[in-house]
């Protein structure tokens, strides 16, 4: 075995912890969902003008893209956890604010951290010019 090469690890423990890691997200994911739907009538009391469904959707996607930002250092993960969280806060505010500039602005944040997102991604593939 070379210098700064990791020893491999038999099968059977990468399936075992590979397993573990998805009945992990899975529990995670549960849990995130039965906050959102205790939360959601809350939602709808403290905020005019919203139904039941957009609050609970709203919430599940705004916990996802914390589940997404948690679980991850992969720079496409994490602004996909940051646009599934920012989604999440639209269904949320559209129910409220019906202005269309507000909507604007907000697409424009959408737009600019996607398109820092594909720069992150694809910024190590990049070489150098001579």
């Amino acid at each position: 075995m070379g210098e700064g090469e990791l020893p491999q690890q038999p099968a059977r423990k990468r399936i075992s912890s590979l397993f573990s890691a998805h009945l992990f997200r899975l529990l995670v994911w549960t849990i995130v969902t039965l906050v959102a739907l205790s939360l959601a009538p809350a939602v709808v009391e403290l905020i005019p003008g919203i139904d039941y469904s957009e609050s609970l959707g709203g919430l599940i996607m705004l916990g996802n893209g914390l589940i997404l930002l948690g679980l991850s250092a992969v720079p496409l993960w994490v602004i996909a956890g940051l646009l599934t969280f920012l989604t999440g806060f639209e269904v949320i505010y559209a129910a409220v604010e019906s202005s269309a500039l507000v909507t604007g602005l907000l697409a424009a944040i959408d737009l600019g951290l996607a398109l820092v997102g594909s720069y992150l991604v694809l910024a190590p593939t990049m070489g150098e010019v001579e």
